[in-house]
């Protein structure tokens, strides 16, 4: 018994090893683990200089640009602006005006043009030329006239140093004639009683000239910005 005793192999290990690889193991990875967030810290790091970076770029391109609401914001400067209702979609005003600054703004009634006679929105021009009034005729005919005069007198109080064109109204085949001439002398006396305020008639333009309703044939729309060209640079008759 005791030779088999002294024989006995020795008690076996294989638990206390797996735990040390298991320890070791754990270690690595909680090893990598950290490294990878110290990384992505450092990554977060670079994005960060990176946007501050970009950031004082941005602010030195903004360097001057910051507008100070005490001043008036820049516009750009027109020496010509034209206010005309759709009669005017062909015309191209800059080859109307070729040695000018000039601009054309949509303005279909009234109340468009007092809204867009203002130093805010066209600066301060030289010549201010105005066709507008049509669209309202079938509906506010008897207060067109007065309205029309709210717009010359606009012009004229906001716009002392500019030469205004009123331009006369134009025939249309659906309104009587007589009620459009009516207006029409009326404005041209309201016109004459402002210095800085001048009447364009279209003595050759009539209904023959439309090729619907209301709007002019597309050559007979040379005639009409002639006109408004020959009054707003003081040529009379036109004779160019």
């Amino acid at each position: 018994m005791a030779s088999g005793e002294d024989t006995a192999a020795p008690p076996f290990n294989g638990n206390a090893d797996q735990t040390d690889e298991e320890d070791s193991s754990q270690d690595k990875r909680t090893r990598q683990e950290e490294q990878t967030v110290e990384a992505l810290q450092e990554q977060l790091r670079e994005k960060d200089r990176e946007i501050q970076v970009l950031r004082e770029m941005l602010s030195r391109s903004h360097v001057g640009q910051n507008h100070d609401p005490s001043q008036p914001e820049e516009r750009a400067q027109n020496d010509i602006v034209i206010l005309i209702d759709s009669n005017g979609k062909f015309i191209r005003e800059k080859k109307l005006f070729p040695r000018d600054k000039v601009a054309k703004f949509d303005c279909p009634n009234t109340q468009k043009a007092i809204e867009l006679l203002s130093e805010e929105h066209l600066g301060t021009p030289t010549h201010i030329i105005i066709h507008t009034g049509s669209s309202q005729l079938r509906q506010e005919q008897d207060r067109l006239s007065e309205s029309l005069t709210g717009v010359i007198e606009k012009a004229s109080n906001t716009f002392p140093e500019s030469r205004v064109v009123m331009s006369a109204l134009l025939p249309m085949k659906n309104m009587h004639c007589d009620t459009i001439n009516k207006i029409n002398s009326r404005l041209e006396k309201e016109c004459e009683e402002l210095p800085n305020v001048h009447f364009a008639k279209h003595p050759t333009i009539n209904i023959n000239c439309l090729y619907d309703k209301v709007h002019l044939l597309k050559d007979k729309v040379r005639i009409f910005a002639r006109t408004l060209k020959d009054v707003a640079l003081d040529r009379y008759p036109s004779t160019y």
